[in-house]
């Protein structure tokens, strides 16, 4: 079980690493942006999802609120937004994924175990 968690982590990370470069690779293109957002919404579902939609309503706030141009659009550097995006999301899917989801995984199993032997002990 061990190596297989092992095994689903690599290739989780490498799926990670492959959006991201492909992302820079066609950033010239135009549906690199949807191939990115949609691709990291899907490898970190559902966590990314709310990510990337809080993202955007950040954006927002700060566009419509308090007039702050939006900082993914005016950096200098045309790969800090899939740069930022994809650490964020990678870090918010990596720990769903490979710590939060075991660590519930482990005490709904301790607590069907529970259930069971007091069932086993006490049979009414």
């Amino acid at each position: 079980m061990k190596w297989t968690f092992n095994i689903l982590r690599t290739i989780w990370v490498l799926a990670a690493v492959v959006i991201l470069l492909v992302s820079i690779a066609g950033i010239e293109d135009s549906h690199t942006g949807a191939f990115f957002s949609w691709s990291m919404i899907l490898l970190g579902f559902p966590i990314n999802y709310l990510l990337f939609g809080l993202v955007g309503i950040l954006i927002e706030i700060f566009e419509e609120g308090f007039s702050i141009p939006d900082p993914f659009l005016y950096n200098s550097h045309p790969y800090f937004h899939y740069i930022l995006l994809w650490t964020l999301s990678s870090i918010a899917g990596y720990l769903q994924w490979f710590k939060l989801v075991p660590f519930l995984y482990k005490k709904i199993r301790q607590l069907i175990n529970q259930k069971f032997r007091k069932i086993k002990e006490n049979p009414s």
